[in-house]
């Protein structure tokens, strides 16, 4: 889970902040593990070390099958993975903030956002800089859309993920 509040300078602050939950494998790769009787399972431990990189190769996966969305269009499928294709019309690096965030704005500019790429510190170097070589550009997310205080993001960790 992504936790956080936003405030950049006087306007509102960062929102991201990856809580203890945001490496957590998601409940429907938990679920499949569970309904599979030829995986046997310890505890949560060994459960997790499984599942995250399945996960990974989940996304990976689907991908190529995952619904195209517009921003707008976005809020309707959180949780699950898509590709939501627009126009980044605002992007920001919150180098102040403890994760790092950059935020790619896709649908309105911020505060108005109507869909989010989040790229945090520790993937940030596999994209270059983004908030200034996509904005203006058409790009293509791909990856589990997430609710943040009520609005669809999807956080990438993998350059493969965006699309021009």
């Amino acid at each position: 889970m992504i936790i956080g509040q936003r405030a950049i300078g006087a306007r509102t602050a960062s929102r991201h902040a990856e809580g203890p939950d945001a490496r957590r494998p998601s409940s429907t790769v938990k679920t499949w593990l569970r309904s599979r009787p030829d995986c046997i399972i310890g505890d949560e431990n060994d459960f997790n070390e499984i599942a995250g990189p399945l996960t990974i190769l989940g996304l990976w996966a689907f991908s190529a099958v995952a619904a195209t969305l517009s921003p707008e269009d976005a809020k309707a499928y959180i949780g699950e993975t898509a590709t939501v294709c627009g126009v980044v019309v605002s992007a920001q690096y919150e180098r102040d903030e403890q994760s790092q965030p950059t935020l790619l704005d896709l649908g309105k500019p911020h505060p108005n956002a109507i869909f989010t790429a989040v790229i945090y510190r520790d993937h940030r170097q596999k994209f270059g800089t983004p908030q200034i070589t996509l904005r203006g550009t058409r790009i293509c997310v791909t990856g589990q859309i997430i609710d943040y205080q009520g609005k669809p993001e999807i956080v990438t960790t993998d350059p493969n993920q965006l699309a021009e």
